[in-house]
């Protein structure tokens, strides 16, 4: 029942900080026959974590003031609460290995801010390395809400590529860019993202007092492969 080395390293380097509070185990079976794969014994271990840390991905800065539920059951853990990414609230996110002989880790999260502070969040993430000329130049204000869908495989040789993916939700936030002199205000509408670029629906907007809607693709998302990014206005 041996874990990959990656998915060891992983549960040694992930808790960072925090309190472990109520902490109980059950322990039902023969230890020889651990994880009880076969349903022959139960293995649980629960807590309570406050104000913890964690560092879930070594190039994303770490989830702060962590308030959850850890659960060690059987051949997995899982860990469900809330806490705050670099500024921005995270108001439910569940994170965990279902298996530890299969090591993928899952994470799902949502969250609420205002869209400068997300920006800057993003500014401090890979995707920096991708799009760090459009982050750089882009300001943006107002209220914004996000999910965020991770699968990422620990195995030791030769992992599958991680499968990230979410949805961003302008609900009346400014944006403006930089390099091309161009500002909206009144931005409303849904991006889907993911590992390797991003997509709007036709987004509602107000550039130069007038009504409009803005189209906005990157990467993956756009229409035209050999194009970078993409956008129009009408």
């Amino acid at each position: 029942h041996k874990m990959p080395k990656a998915a060891v390293d992983w549960l040694n380097a992930a808790p960072v900080g925090g309190q472990v509070r109520g902490g109980r185990a059950i322990v039902s079976g023969d230890l020889d026959d651990w994880p009880f794969v076969k349903q022959n014994g139960r293995f649980e271990a629960t807590a309570r974590i406050d104000g913890g840390q964690f560092q879930f991905q070594r190039d994303w800065p770490a989830l702060q003031q962590v308030e959850a539920d850890v659960a060690f059951i059987g051949n997995g853990f899982s860990l469900q609460g809330r806490g705050a990414l670099a500024g921005v609230t995270i108001p439910a996110f569940q994170a965990g290995i279902e298996d530890f002989g299969r090591a993928e880790l899952a994470i799902v999260a949502k969250a609420e801010s205002d869209a400068g502070q997300m920006l800057a969040l993003l500014r401090q993430s890979p995707l920096h390395k991708s799009y760090g000329d459009t982050l750089d130049n882009l300001q943006a204000k107002g209220p914004v809400s996000a999910t965020f869908d991770l699968l990422q495989p620990l195995h030791a040789k030769s992992p599958p590529p991680k499968k990230l993916a979410g949805i961003v939700d302008l609900k009346g936030t400014q944006l403006a860019d930089k390099r091309w002199n161009l500002a909206f205000t009144g931005v409303r509408g849904k991006a889907r993202y993911d590992e390797g670029g991003f997509a709007s629906e036709p987004l509602q907007v107000v550039h130069q007092g007038q009504p409009g809607v803005l189209g906005l693709r990157a990467g993956s998302g756009t229409r035209d492969r050999g194009q970078v990014f993409e956008a129009d206005l009408t």
